[in-house]
This record gives structure tokens, C-alpha cells and sequence, in this order.
């Protein structure tokens, strides 16, 4: 039943493409410029199949229409072969995992999905309390064990030198990592100078695949990955707090795409009320804890996002790990030498969910929080 409504899903993603597809030819139609342009543009949300329509068009239109998509086409070859090297990732794994040299990562997706497809079959039945369904959770408790998941470096504290880690990020996007609705500390680990850790997720023109992810809370674990931007960004309200530094790093995820961390830094904790939204989140929730209950405070923002960072570098507040330096070692140099400068893409929040990109429309709020008792 799951694979059918999975291909069924896949079937409709599918039809979707098409008709969005389908809409932009007839915009095309149009004479107009200014009809035809974003268009074009929007042919980027849609993967191969909105590279393939692009193609076309550069190839057989006439006017402004080929020579826009001309444009787009050689901004997008030259965006997704970055002139500089992409730095290996920086993994660890527990120190007791099984797994072989040389296959880290290979071995670690076979032991996740053995356990994912235990812990599958285990949430389906409904005879929770039958032998058979005993018996499986014993193997979902034994196939869990040896799934170790690897903590990749993001970042580097500029005060301590102290590595920021983040556990399974770079593997793909079917990591739990990406689905979390607000921030609970689990799969960051740092230095206590660590405020915020922020970024971007750069799809370099490819369609996600289908993913439907599956979680016994589905509050904590939505279907849907929320993104800031596709580009490296800080958030000047973050970076005029006191003491407050970025430190920008970038890495391949599941050799399609790029992820680009903003970590920000500070010798001084800003108050409860300058809370910072982080990598992936929509979400930021403060624990209050007195003898009797638990006061949970869900906190929501949307701060303005800079992309332009040369004035924050002259100023000394935004840093960089070199990606040409194996050590992973902290850059605070000019203007000049930041590697990051003048990357297309999204400079707007967005959405993947099972396999379909949304662009949201952006707006700058005031934080505003709900409380909730356990």
C-alpha cells in the first residue's frame, strides 16, 4: 500500500511539472518582455525538465526570448562550475561504529535504511501489543544500535578556534537533520560562543527527488524542508549585537547540491529576546522549567537578510574557512579574497516538499511567540 501511494505521489509531482511547464510556453507566447523574462526564470524551479524547456528556447526562439535564455544558461553554467574548490567534508564518526574505511558513508546509509525499514513495517501495525509486533521492536531496538551518523564540521569559533559540528547533513536530504521545525540542540555541537547557526541550501538547478519523510511526531518532523535562500547570507539585526561575528562555510550535499552555514558567534549571550531563527528552522522554542510543568515558549520571526557583505567584512565581523586550506582553518581577510562574492540564486525563502520547490514570499516581521504547558 505505501509503495503504491509513494508512486502515486511520484505520478502527480510528475503531472504537476508538466502543467507549471505547460504555463510558462504560453507565457512565452507572449511578446511582451517583461511576460517573457521571469518565465524563463522560473524554468529553474522545475529541474532537468525546466533546463530541457530553457534549451529549447535559446535554440529555436528568435529575439528577446533566445537571447534571455542564452543569458540564463550561461549564468547558470557559470554558477554551478564554482571557480573555486568545494573543501572535503570533515567527518567523525562514534568511536565504537562498525563501519569500514573508505566506505563510511556508503556503510552508514545501508545501516540507516535496514533500521528505517524495521522501524517502517513496526509503525504500520496495528497489534502493538502481539508477539510478532514485540518481536519486531526488538529488531527496530538492534538495527537503531548501529546506525552511527556521522558529525560533519560547519563552522569554526573565531574566539576559542573550537570546531561547530552538525550531525548528518552533507549526507542527503533525507537526513533528519533537515525536517526539524524548531531547534533542540541534538544535532549541533560546538563551543559556548556559539549563538546561531544560520545558511543556505543552493539546489545548483537540480529537481529534489521524492522524498517522503516518516517520524512518530510529525509535529517535530514535518514533510517539508525550510530554507532561508540558496545564497550565503547574515542578518544585520544578529551581527550589530555586541561582540556578534559570522563565520561562513560551505560543502557539497550528496554531491548535488551546496549548503552554506552562517554560524554566528559572541563573547556576550544576548538576552532571551534577541533570538535568532537557525539553519532549517522556522522556529525557535525557549524551555522555562519550574517544580511542577514545563513552559514551552515558541518564538517565529523573519529578519531581513543581507547578501552584499563587503562592508561586513571591511568591518571585520564576517569571517570564512578557506576552501582551499585542508585544516579547515578561519579567514579574516579583504574584500578581494572572499570566495563567496556575487552567487545566482534564490535570495528568498523557500520550500521542498516531497520533490516539489516553492519559493515563499518574504517579509520582514516583528518576533511573535505562542506558550504552551506540559
Amino acid at each position: 500500500m505505501a509503495s503504491k501511494k509513494k508512486s502515486l505521489s511520484k505520478r502527480n509531482q510528475k503531472v504537476k511539472i508538466t502543467e507549471a511547464l505547460e504555463a510558462i510556453k504560453e507565457r512565452l507566447s507572449n511578446s511582451d518582455p517583461r511576460v517573457q523574462i521571469p518565465a524563463l526564470e522560473e524554468t529553474f524551479n522545475y529541474g532537468e525538465e525546466g533546463l530541457k524547456l530553457l534549451r529549447q528556447v535559446a535554440k529555436n526562439e528568435q529575439g528577446i526570448a533566445q537571447v534571455a535564455a542564452k543569458k540564463l544558461l550561461q549564468d547558470y553554467k557559470n554558477n554551478y562550475s564554482p571557480t573555486f574548490p568545494l573543501p572535503k567534508a570533515d567527518l567523525e564518526f562514534w568511536h565504537t561504529h562498525p563501519y569500514r574505511q573508505g566506505r563510511l558513508l556508503e556503510d552508514y546509509l545501508e545501516s540507516k535504511k535496514r533500521y528505517e525499514e524495521l522501524h517502517y513495517r513496526w509503525l504500520e501495525r496495528s497489534d502493538r501489543y502481539s508477539q510478532e509486533t514485540k518481536e519486531l521492536e526488538c529488531q527496530v531496538d538492534e538495527a537503531k544500535a548501529k546506525v552511527f551518523s556521522p558529525w560533519v564540521l560547519v563552522s569554526r569559533c573565531p574566539y576559542c578556534q573550537k570546531p561547530i559540528k552538525q550531525q548528518g547533513t552533507i549526507v542527503g536530504l533525507s537526513e533528519r537533520v533537515w525536517y526539524r521545525e524548531y531547534e533542540e540542540g541534538y544535532d549541533t555541537r560546538g563551543c559556548p560562543h556559539l549563538f546561531c547557526l544560520d545558511g543556505a541550501l543552493h539546489l545548483n538547478g537540480h529537481q529534489p527527488p521524492y522524498i517522503e519523510y516518516r517520524a512518530p511526531n510529525a509535529n517535530l518532523y514535518p514533510n517539508r524542508i525550510n530554507m532561508a535562500a540558496e545564497v550565503p547570507f547574515i542578518k544585520p539585526r544578529v551581527l550589530n549585537l555586541p561582540t556578534m561575528v559570522a563565520v561562513i562555510h560551505s560543502l557539497l550535499v550528496e554531491e548535488r547540491y551546496t549548503a552554506y552555514w552562517t554560524a554566528y558567534f559572541t563573547q556576550e549571550k544576548p538576552p532571551p529576546e534577541d533570538f535568532c531563527i537557525g539553519f532549517a528552522r522556522v522556529r525557535h522554542v525557549e524551555v522555562i522549567t519550574n517544580r511542577v510543568e514545563d513552559w514551552h515558549i515558541h518564538k517565529v520571526r523573519h529578519d531581513q537578510q543581507e547578501y552584499d557583505l563587503r562592508e561586513w567584512i571591511e568591518q571585520g565581523k564576517v569571517f570564512w574557512i578557506d576552501p582551499h586550506d585542508k585544516e579547515n582553518l578561519l579567514v579574516q581577510g579583504k574584500v578581494a579574497d572572499f570566495p563567496y562574492h556575487n552567487i545566482p540564486g534564490r535570495r528568498h525563502p523557500y520550500t521542498i516538499e516531497k520533490g516539489e520547490v516553492k519559493d515563499i514570499d518574504f517579509k520582514i516581521s516583528l518576533p511573535h511567540e505562542k506558550v504552551y504547558r506540559e
